[in-house]
This record gives structure tokens, C-alpha cells and sequence, in this order.
């Protein structure tokens, strides 16, 4: 079956469950596997690290890689935010 390159339905998730990182680069290719393809660039990233305790909290790392193109801040900003409202609501008591 042959991938179709005008799929919008795409997103990249990673997790680092061994790392607590304060920060992370993702690549940005030009040209991938030597074609003038840039669908790569569009793609959303999402990914997250180790979590760990600290002050009897728990944080984890986040990190998510968007097009500028195709998002701003604000939409950005609101997916944290999001993101953080949901976790704030677990109830991890047994």
C-alpha cells in the first residue's frame, strides 16, 4: 500500500520514560530522504519524559513541536494549559 503525502490527520508521539529533561531539540529536515518533501515540517510532535517527584508533587516534561504556519501561540498555549487542567484532575488516592 502506498503512503499518501497529503495526509492531514498526523501527529508524531514520543515518550522518554528513562529521562527527566529539561529541554528538547527536534530536528528539522529540509529535504527528508533526499526529496523536496516538506510534510515532515508539519507534522505536530508531542512527547514527554520521566516523571518524577519533587516537594510531594510529581512534574513531568513536555514538549511539543508545531508549525508556525499552522499554529500560534495562543492555540499552543491553550494546549497546555489543557493538558495541565487534565492532569491537575487525576486522583491518583487508592
Amino acid at each position: 500500500m502506498e503512503e499518501s503525502k497529503s495526509r492531514t490527520d498526523l501527529i508524531y508521539f514520543s515518550v522518554i520514560p528513562w529521562v527527566d529533561y529539561q529541554a528538547m531539540t527536534l530536528p528539522v529536515l529540509t529535504n527528508p530522504h533526499g526529496t523536496s518533501d516538506q510534510t515532515y515540517n508539519t507534522v505536530p510532535c508531542v512527547g514527554w519524559g520521566k516523571y518524577v517527584e519533587e516537594n510531594d508533587r510529581f512534574k513531568m516534561s513536555m514538549h511539543i513541536k508545531v508549525s508556525h504556519a499552522f499554529v500560534d501561540g495562543k492555540p499552543l498555549a491553550d494546549a497546555f494549559n489543557n493538558i495541565q487542567t487534565a492532569i491537575n484532575e487525576l486522583n491518583f488516592e487508592k
